[in-house]
């Protein structure tokens, strides 16, 4: 990682960033430590460091990877110059350079670990706890993107080429450093002792919140490695069973709409939403997947216009909705509604739903199938209310829906609620929902094997660290366009928690 995980540079990149990002916000930036002279590192105060982590990764779950992960998953279809290639699975290193680097600089690893030193020195426990539960956040996503990356030997000055942990042990690690966050974050405490961020943008300093949300986290890392454990493969340290884990946790988890973590925005333009910004400069890249769209039509869902804007009215004044198909780059499909480029809209991260679908789903797999009914049904009433719909608008599933058809239900109500949410790569790699056909595929059953499990580590991290071995010669696939692992190589093999490369 060379110079980039020096703490002085980090600041530069945090100082430039934060200003280019939000000039003239009274709400985020009004900070007076902001004006302090970039090259006084020492003089940063935990809030500064803060405002930069939360900035910087709202950015990263709603930004490149959202966008990469939407089009793979065929709710969204790159229609234009190099999103079209992504919609064909045309991924090279440098593509998410930005974001692999966001892990660990501009408010990434480095900072997150500055401010835990600065809670240490001050005797600020419950703070501490809330930079913990964000580098799990952060390591935990780049972890389950990338599988083996640096983290045991990161952001450590004295170690320029930090060695590739693999993704066991961060799972491990994760799991460990959010137990440690939720003994800090109840610990009681009073006085200078208590202090907390200035900046809370997602929950405004309540640690119940963070509590809960550190439990929906936990929940959702130990389902991550559900169809590894239903393969027999070795877990993670402190691994037994998955499932069970997940719903003991999910249970502690989050359980009201206003425990949802999500990005913050304001109609200010330089603060405003990320896929606002994509469309203002780049409006014919994106459009509406043709799956998803179809999806809502066949099912007459009522977030069909919620989700997407109409492509054009029939004779009669009816909005028309139209996908693109993977790889077709129909610029005149349909784009994403008003309401999602919004300026001030926030996007989902981790939400209440999600933390109901965590436990449909372990339960199910657990043999419960009526708790598995009852968690996906509340989860629907959830949505329900979310959007406006009157109750019961999605339907319920009564005790006739068993088997594989109420795991079907569970994955795919999942994928439909999870708009634009990357865990919805994660689940398709897990259990095979939704079955997309991919772009050069006959059927369903082809897809795994065509699109692309993971991304390739950032080539800047390649150039620099000789622990990171050269991707190109694991291309293959049809015209050699997309990467694939080998199962055995230690840098570029599928990830430990993804074992069955095609469950169909």
């Amino acid at each position: 990682m060379m110079k980039e995980i020096k703490a002085s540079w980090t600041f530069l990149i945090l100082i430039a960033f934060v200003g280019l990002l939000f000039v003239g916000c009274t709400d985020f930036l009004d900070d007076p430590e902001l004006q302090i002279d970039p090259n006084r590192a020492k003089d940063v105060s935990p809030d500064v460091l803060l405002n930069t982590i939360q900035i910087s990764h709202f950015f990263m779950q709603e930004g490149a990877l959202a966008r990469t992960f939407s089009m793979w998953m065929q709710q969204m279809s790159g229609t234009d110059r190099q999103y079209l290639a992504y919609d064909r699975y045309s991924i090279v290193e440098a593509d998410h350079d930005g974001e692999f680097n966001d892990v660990y600089t501009g408010g990434g690893l480095v900072d997150i670990r500055k401010v835990i030193e600065l809670c240490n020195a001050n005797g600020w426990i419950n703070y501490r706890g809330i930079a913990k539960v964000w580098e799990a956040l952060v390591i935990g996503t780049a972890a389950s993107i990338w599988g083996n990356i640096p983290y045991s030997e990161a952001a450590n000055p004295d170690i320029p080429t930090p060695k590739l942990d693999t993704q066991a042990e961060i799972y491990a690690a994760i799991q460990k450093l959010l137990d440690d966050a939720i003994k800090d974050l109840q610990t009681p405490l009073s006085g200078f002792a208590a202090t907390l961020p200035a900046n809370d943008h997602v929950y405004g300093g309540d640690l119940g919140k963070w509590i809960r949300f550190a439990h929906s986290l936990k929940a959702r890392y130990y389902l991550h490695w559900g169809e590894a454990f239903e393969a027999g493969e070795e877990l993670p340290e402190g691994y037994t069973n998955p499932y069970e884990q997940a719903l003991n946790h999910a249970a502690n988890g989050i359980n009201a709409t206003d425990g949802d973590f999500k990005t913050k925005h304001s109609d200010i333009e330089s603060e405003s939403n990320t896929w606002y910004q994509f469309y203002r400069e780049r409006d014919s890249y994106i459009r509406a997947g043709k799956f998803l769209v179809d999806l809502l039509i066949e099912r007459k869902d009522p977030r069909l216009p919620i989700y997407f804007a109409p492509a054009g009215f029939d004779d009669s004044g009816n909005p028309i909705y139209v996908g693109s198909a993977p790889g077709e780059g129909r610029i005149s499909a349909s784009t994403l509604s008003s309401i999602f480029l919004d300026k001030s809209k926030s996007y989902d991260i981790l939400t209440y739903e999600e933390t109901l679908f965590i436990q449909a789903e372990a339960a199910f797999k657990l043999g419960d199938e009526t708790t598995a009914r009852e968690k996906l049904n509340q989860a629907l009433r959830v949505i329900e209310a979310k959007w406006g719909l009157k109750p019961d608008t999605l339907g319920v599933y009564d005790d006739t829906v068993t088997g594989d058809a109420l795991f079907e239900a569970i994955m795919m109500e999942k994928y439909i609620a999870l708009f634009l949410n990357i865990e919805v790569f994660n689940d398709w790699k897990r259990t095979g929902y939704p079955k997309i056909v991919a772009f050069g595929a006959n059927d369903y059953t082809e897809s795994p094997d065509i699109i692309p499990h993971r991304l390739p580590i950032s080539d800047d991290e390649r150039q620099t660290n000789p622990n990171v071995d050269d991707p190109t010669k694991q291309l293959s696939g049809p015209d050699k366009q997309a990467y694939y692992w080998e199962p055995n190589d230690p840098n570029y093999g599928r990830n430990q928690n993804d074992p069955i490369r095609n469950p169909y």
